[in-house]
C-alpha cells in the first residue's frame, strides 16, 4: 500500500525520517542531528510572512489590508493566507521543542518527523518503549506533535495507537477526548508540566485499551456489521443497491472486504473491535483520498473524523462496561 508519501523535500507529498520501517520503506534514516533530520524531512526552511497585493485594472498594486502569505523561504511557495496577528512557529523551534518535550519523561523516544502538503503540515512523533495489548492484539503507543502553516491546526500533542499486524492507526483521543494537549512553542519551558502532559497521553492509551478490550467482547452478527458500515457511510438501512450512488456502494463493498481481511488476521473473530479495525484499515490503506495526501487525511482530516464517527457508533454497545468520559 502507499500513504502517498515521497522523498522530495519541496513536493506536494511528504518527506519522512524515522526509526524502523513505520512508513513501508519510504523513510530516510533518523539521525538525531537537527540539521540532517530537518533536511531529510523537507523541513530545512523558514516560514515568513509577506504582505499580499492585488493588481488593479491599471496595472498598479494595492496592499490587501491585514492579509499576508506565509511562504517557505527556499522555494517561496505560499503555505497559507493569514491575518496580521498570526504567529508563525518556525520549524527549527518546533524541532527543538519536540526533542526536549519527548526527552523529558522516561520511556519516550523521538521516532519520526515529516512534512505534508509541501510543508503546510508538519509533525513529530515519539514512541513509548513498551507495547501493549488491545482487544487481543499487539499495539504500539505513540505521541504525535503537529502544527500547520495554513491555519488548519494549532500546535498540539496527542496519543496515537498503531496496530502492529496491519499498521492501522487511530487517535487515542477518540477514546479520551481530553487527552489532546496544546502548547505555544514560545511559552516558557516547564519540564514538570511536560512530564505531566505525557503522562496524560499515556493514560489515553490505557483508556483506549479498556474500550478496545470491551469491543472485542461484543460479537457482531453479519447483518449487524453491514448495518454498522451502512450507517457509517450514510446509507439508509433499507436501501437497495440501485438506490445507492456507485461510489458510495464501492466504499461499502471495500469496507466489507477490509472487515473480512481483518477478521482473518484476528483468527476469524467477528467482533465490534474487528469492525473498528476494518474501518481504520479502510481509511489508512483503501479509501480514495482527495488530493492524494493519505497520511494527512487519516491523521488530521476526513479519514481521522471517520474513525472518530466509527468509535461514536460503537460506544453505546459497551457503555455499561466502561466509564465513558473518565
Amino acid at each position: 500500500m502507499s500513504h502517498e508519501l515521497s522523498k522530495v523535500n519541496t513536493g506536494s507529498g511528504a518527506a519522512i525520517v524515522c526509526i524502523g520501517d513505520a512508513w513501508h520503506g519510504l523513510q530516510n534514516a533518523f539521525t538525531g542531528d537537527a540539521a540532517v533530520d530537518l533536511a531529510q524531512a523537507g523541513l530545512n526552511f523558514e516560514a515568513v510572512k509577506r504582505p499580499l497585493f492585488a493588481e488593479l485594472p491599471d496595472g498598479t498594486l494595492k496592499a490587501i489590508g491585514d492579509r499576508h502569505s506565509v511562504m517557505r523561504n527556499d522555494t517561496w511557495t505560499s503555505l497559507g493566507i493569514v491575518a496580521d496577528g498570526y504567529n508563525v512557529h518556525q520549524v527549527s523551534d518546533l524541532y527543538e521543542m519536540a526533542t526536549e518535550y519527548f526527552g523529558a519523561a522516561a520511556g519516550w523516544e523521538m521516532s519520526s518527523m515529516g512534512s505534508l502538503k509541501g510543508g503546510k503540515e508538519i509533525w513529530f512523533a515519539a514512541r513509548y518503549e513498551k507495547d501493549f495489548e488491545v482487544g487481543g492484539s499487539a499495539h504500539k503507543r505513540y505521541a504525535l506533535m503537529s502544527t500547520s502553516f495554513d491555519t488548519t491546526q494549532a500546535t498540539r500533542c496527542q496519543g496515537t495507537t498503531v496496530n502492529v499486524v496491519c499498521k492501522n492507526t487511530i487517535r487515542a483521543a477518540w477514546a479520551d477526548k481530553d487527552a489532546v494537549v496544546k502548547r505555544n512553542h514560545n511559552a516558557k519551558w516547564n519540564q514538570a508540566e511536560v512530564v505531566a502532559e505525557l503522562a496524560q497521553i499515556a493514560a489515553s492509551h490505557e483508556r483506549y485499551k479498556v474500550i478496545g478490550d470491551a469491543l472485542a467482547g461484543e460479537q457482531f452478527a453479519e447483518q449487524q456489521t453491514k448495518d454498522f458500515f451502512k450507517t457509517l457511510l450514510g446509507i439508509p438501512l433499507d436501501a437497495k443497491k440501485d438506490d445507492v450512488a456507485t461510489r458510495t456502494f464501492n466504499n461499502y463493498s471495500q469496507l466489507w472486504t477490509d472487515f473480512t481481511t481483518t477478521a482473518a488476521e484476528r483468527g476469524g473473530e467477528r467482533s465490534a473491535f474487528t469492525a473498528l479495525n476494518a474501518v481504520t484499515r479502510y481509511v489508512d490503506h483503501s479509501k480514495t483520498v482527495q488530493g492524494g495526501d493519505r497520511m494527512s487525511s487519516a491523521t488530521f482530516g476526513a479519514g481521522d473524523r471517520m474513525k472518530g464517527k466509527a468509535m461514536d457508533l460503537l460506544m453505546p454497545l459497551i457503555r455499561d462496561k466502561v466509564l465513558v468520559g473518565a
